[in-house]
Order: C-alpha cells, then structure tokens, then sequence
C-alpha cells in the first residue's frame, strides 16, 4: 500500500518529466533535497547522494525507471517516494497528470509531497 498526492499541471509531459529526472532540478522542486552529487539525469541503477537542508547527505538508487513514466528511489537503503506522469486526456489542453507516492507508514510525508507538487508547477508553467 501507499498513500499519494496528485496535480495536473497545465505542460506537456516531456517538460514536467524532465524536470523529475534532471537532478540539477530536484533541489528547486524537492523540499527534503537541498543538492544532489549524482548523475545530471537519471536512469534505471543511477545511484549518487542528496544533501537534506539539514547538511545530512544520505546515498539514493533509482530502483524503478520507466522512461515518460515513472521511477521510484530508495534513500538511504529505505524505499522512498515514486514519481510518476500521465497525459491527461479530454482536457482540451495539454496537461499532465503527476502523481507522488510514498509508502503508507509514510503518511505524514503527504504535506512535503504536495509542496514538490506546487512547485514543479510553478517550474514547469514558468520556463514554459
């Protein structure tokens, strides 16, 4: 089981999804990420380490990777949050559907995640 927080978000799906693979994003749209040594773009067994706002830099691996889908992360040895992104259809636009999740003894998380939300909103729709 896992709890989820969702935004459809007024861009197309390439914008928003490269904004969740490209690591140089992460610290403008990740509330717990503050930097990341890592690869600039993620993939399937990508591994590196992300700096909290604490100072604490904690290892991640990329444990789950389907392109212009999803991917979902273990942080510290620890399965963390999956991200994944779906056209949405019958908007009359070109939206895109993007959905948090975290496990579900995670569920105080679920305000962090709608944060990231709002702001990969606010990334995309900006340089759009």
């Amino acid at each position: 089981m896992a709890v989820t927080a969702d935004r459809v978000i007024n861009a197309p799906l390439p914008e928003v999804w490269e904004v969740l693979v490209e690591t140089r994003h992460w610290p403008e749209w990740g509330p717990t990420v503050s930097e990341v040594d890592g690869p600039a773009r993620i993939a399937q067994g990508s591994t590196g380490r992300v700096r909290t706002p604490v100072g604490i830099w904690l290892p991640f691996e990329i444990t789950e990777f389907d392109e212009w889908r999803q991917w979902s992360w273990n942080v510290a040895g620890v399965g963390a949050t999956g991200h994944r992104v779906e056209r949405v259809d019958g908007s009359g636009r070109d939206a895109t559907r993007i959905t948090f999740t975290a496990p579900t003894w995670a569920v105080v998380y679920l305000p962090v995640l709608r944060v990231g939300l709002r702001r990969i909103d606010a990334l995309v729709t900006r340089q759009l």
